[in-house]
């Protein structure tokens, strides 16, 4: 059996004393939500007229930052190389016009007439 000075109900915490900073910080709140108004709409959208300007411009100079940049990219490493590249295969000769080789310095034509020289049949030299 319990001792009669004993309670099965626990002890009651003290109550706080009232908090001088708190009172003032909470009398502050309430003051200012009175004071609270929406922003005209005016100005909302001028606001987002102004930040989706600056996104766009954002994009354009990003846009073309990456094209440039893929250009000079593709001009650097696609080069003119200035020295020709052997063929992947080996050249087929190609025929010549006259078959048979002409001495340097004559026509390349042949004739089939010559024309008659003024020499003797005699001449030794012609």
């Amino acid at each position: 059996m319990p001792e009669p000075h004993e309670s099965s109900n626990p002890p009651v915490p003290p109550l706080p004393q009232p908090d001088p900073l708190r009172a003032a910080l909470l009398e502050v709140a309430v003051d200012g939500s009175r004071q609270a108004a929406p922003a005209p709409f005016a100005t909302i959208r001028r606001r987002g007229d102004r930040l989706r300007r600056r996104r766009m411009a954002l994009l354009g100079a990003a846009a073309c930052l990456v094209l440039g940049g893929t250009a000079t990219l593709a001009t650097v490493l696609i080069q003119d190389d200035p020295t020709p590249s052997p063929p992947a295969v080996s050249p087929v000769p190609v025929p010549s016009e006259s078959p048979v080789p002409t001495p340097m310095g004559t026509d390349a034509t042949p004739t089939l007439y010559t024309a008659p020289s003024n020499r003797s049949a005699t001449d030794p030299t012609g």
